[in-house]
């Protein structure tokens, strides 16, 4: 008797006690090509994945939310799930748990890639004057997930040649960086950008600083006719993070403070000295301005 009352307590007692923690356990990453092996059918699919180059897994890995030996968190599996797709190269991406076991929960990460080389040769018809040019995108240079891009274009305003670069995890995971560079037939413009957002409710901090430097010939039209024409140089920083500052029930609060800087210089241009400068009859002329923002 004393001892079925004894087992009792005992059991009773164990279940009171609440479950030990999960913790992920392995992590595996499948990476697949444009094709599966039963879409893979026929010569011209089976030689575009043979040209296509695979995202490595271990880009992937960088940018998963937990890592082996974390507790486990379905929410950040989701999360993780949802950024991949985002990713512009990716044509679907699971994240999967396996049943527990010894408790561990394993997880399996597959994603599924596009085809990443896209050429182009844009063409339009605007006031009877037709623009056009040629463009070569590369999305997932190498597996790596960084973007190329060449464009060149000719308009009505100038003739445009920019060279673009931009990768995903440049400065670390979600840490994006890109530049990008422009030679016009009236000047050339550079731009350069390092942006991470808040890649989950959890995340604690975003960052977003831009540049935007260019020099050009504007020009300002009337009844289709130029009216007026003259050198812009122009300068553009602008530096923004935010803070998350209460994250409750999946639900976050979060401060975010920028600073814009901007100075655009105008001079008139020496085949056209009377040709008026915005808000300025001189021949020179400076406007800059300098704004904080905020949001809650």
């Amino acid at each position: 008797m004393i001892a079925t009352l004894l087992a009792v307590v005992a059991a009773a007692k164990l279940a009171a006690e609440p479950a030990p923690a999960l913790r992920v356990g392995k992590v595996e990453v499948r990476t697949l090509g444009v094709f599966t092996s039963e879409e893979a059918k026929g010569k011209l699919r089976r030689t575009l994945e043979k040209a296509h180059v695979t995202t490595r897994p271990s880009l992937v890995r960088k940018l998963l939310l937990f890592r082996q030996g974390d507790p486990f968190d379905a929410e950040k599996l989701a999360e993780t799930e949802r950024n991949l797709r985002a990713l512009p190269f990716l044509k679907s991406a699971r994240v999967t748990a396996s049943p527990p076991h010894d408790g561990i929960v394993d997880v399996t990460v597959e994603t599924q890639d596009i085809w990443t080389l896209s050429p182009g040769i844009p063409l339009a018809l605007s006031g009877g004057t037709a623009t056009y040019g040629v463009e070569l995108l590369e999305r997932d240079l190498l597996g790596r997930g960084i973007e190329v891009s060449f464009t060149a274009t000719h308009d009505v305003e100038r003739v445009t040649r920019t060279l673009r670069f931009s990768d995903p995890v440049l400065f670390g995971a979600y840490w994006n960086g890109l530049f990008a560079q422009s030679w016009n037939s009236d000047g050339e413009r550079t731009r350069a950008a390092v942006t991470r957002p808040f890649v989950s409710v959890a995340a604690t901090r975003a960052d977003d600083y831009e540049l935007d430097f260019f020099g050009q010939t504007t020009r300002t039209y009337a009844g289709g006719d130029v009216a007026a024409a003259y050198h812009q140089r122009h300068r553009s920083v602008a530096l923004e993070r935010g803070w998350a500052l209460a994250v409750r029930e999946r639900r976050a609060q979060r401060l975010t403070l920028g600073l814009d800087v901007l100075e655009d210089r105008f001079r008139a241009l020496p085949d056209r000295p009377s040709d008026p400068l915005p808000d300025a009859s001189a021949d020179s002329l400076v406007r800059s301005s300098r704004s904080v923002t905020g949001s809650v």
